[in-house]
């Protein structure tokens, strides 16, 4: 794992203890508290020891399971764009009568013939 540009002491290289084993204590971890104290930084965010901890564990069991979908064969299986199947929510557009003008405007602070009177923003 790698991101281009990043030299700190805590970038992405491999891990520095190869037997530091993940909350399953079955596969090697992915990610080290370090290297996401290192993109906290880069996104100046602050976080507990615990937090620190918490999403080491996230991020490793994220990183374990895209490794394991990895190993999927997925020849002729075409792309999803949603997990779920979408459907148009929009109604046909029919022309039809719409509001009166002067029920439209009643709440307007002000207007201007038969439309509403706005602020000028631009010079």
């Amino acid at each position: 794992m790698g991101l281009r540009g990043m030299e700190h002491s805590a970038s992405f290289a491999p891990i520095r203890n190869p037997r530091a084993l993940s909350r399953f204590g079955r596969y090697p971890l992915k990610i080290t508290k370090d290297q996401v104290e290192y993109v906290a930084h880069l996104a100046r965010l602050e976080f507990s020891e615990q937090e620190k901890e918490r999403f080491t564990t996230q991020l490793n069991d994220i990183l374990l399971y895209m490794e394991k979908l990895n190993e999927v064969d997925t020849t002729g299986v075409e792309p999803e764009t949603h997990a779920i199947a979408l459907q148009n929510a929009f109604r046909d557009d029919i022309v039809r009568e719409s509001l009166p003008h002067g029920l439209s405007l009643a709440n307007a602070p002000s207007e201007s013939g038969n439309c509403f009177r706005v602020p000028k923003i631009l010079e």
